[in-house]
């Protein structure tokens, strides 16, 4: 597991944890963006922003050693909507 403080992107500044060894993919499914962060130097930092729809990053970042979380947010039923 890495703790750390995120560079970049929507959780600039906010520390995170992950249990991945390469980073933190960051996915947003409202909005469907999707941000990849990097860990290195003890902190995460921001790769680039994707498409949520590009299922290519969601099953690289599961493969590859990256953990998967949700932005953290208001949750919204669907009945909300």
């Amino acid at each position: 597991m890495n703790e750390g403080i995120c560079h970049g992107g929507p959780l600039d500044g906010q520390t995170v944890v992950s249990r991945g060894d390469s980073g933190l993919l960051v996915a947003d499914k409202p909005s469907g963006r999707a941000w990849l962060y990097d860990w290195r130097d003890g902190a995460f930092h921001l790769r680039e922003e994707r498409r949520l729809d590009e299922v290519r990053a969601v099953d690289a970042a599961m493969d590859g050693g990256w953990d998967v979380i949700a932005l953290p947010g208001e949750v919204v039923s669907d009945g909300d909507r």
